[in-house]
């Protein structure tokens, strides 16, 4: 097995451990176990569980960053933009269900103080994304906000409930909530965004 295929599988053996119905104590004992090699062999590929959890942040930093390129490049009202971005971070992390632990901070703690710091500044980025598709500071914040209750309520019923039932419900209504509060000069003044699909 090359050295990637090895530091893959300790990955994924990572997000296995934060899906399981009960989050565990995650070790590098436990990691190995899984993973079905010694806990020394761990040490080759990184130094320690730290180090994994900052491979896991990499991983889905770049996956959303790339989303967001993708998005900012399509053909679509600002209104489209950030209903597909908001859409896309529901949907990620219901395909991968150990994620919502990990960006909801569940699974971290003062050892992984950097990574949480880092899991903040990626939410404040996206929240600045929704910025420029039009929404105010305020609807921004408020999907984020969403964003987070989403993540820890599919974490809160061990996976069982998917989000994918009711996003469309969830954004519909936040979207409405802000077309109805937002004023029309700003609105107006975003041409193609939010007043031009309203």
């Amino acid at each position: 097995m090359t050295v990637v295929n090895r530091k893959h599988m300790i990955l994924e053996s990572l997000v296995d451990s934060l899906r399981e119905d009960t989050l565990p104590n995650i070790t590098t004992k436990i990691l190995a176990k899984k993973s079905d090699i010694t806990e020394a062999a761990i040490y080759k590929h990184y130094k320690g569980k730290k180090e994994i959890f900052q491979e896991l942040f990499k991983f889905i930093e770049s996956a959303i960053v790339d989303k967001i390129y993708e998005i900012r490049n399509k053909p679509i009202s600002n209104l489209e933009k950030a209903k597909t971005l908001y859409y896309f971070m529901v949907l990620f992390v219901e395909s991968n269900p150990g994620f919502a632990r990990f960006l909801n901070r569940e699974c971290l703690t003062a050892d992984e103080l950097d990574i949480i710091q880092s899991i903040d500044t990626l939410f404040n980025n996206v929240e600045t994304e929704f910025g420029s598709f039009g929404f105010t500071k305020d609807h921004s914040r408020m999907l984020i906000t969403t964003l987070e209750g989403v993540y820890t309520r599919y974490s809160r019923s061990k996976f069982t409930e998917k989000p994918s039932e009711y996003i469309d419900f969830y954004y519909d209504v936040l979207v409405n909530s802000c077309l109805l509060y937002t004023s029309p000069s700003p609105r107006d003044q975003r041409g193609s965004g939010m007043a031009a699909t309203g």
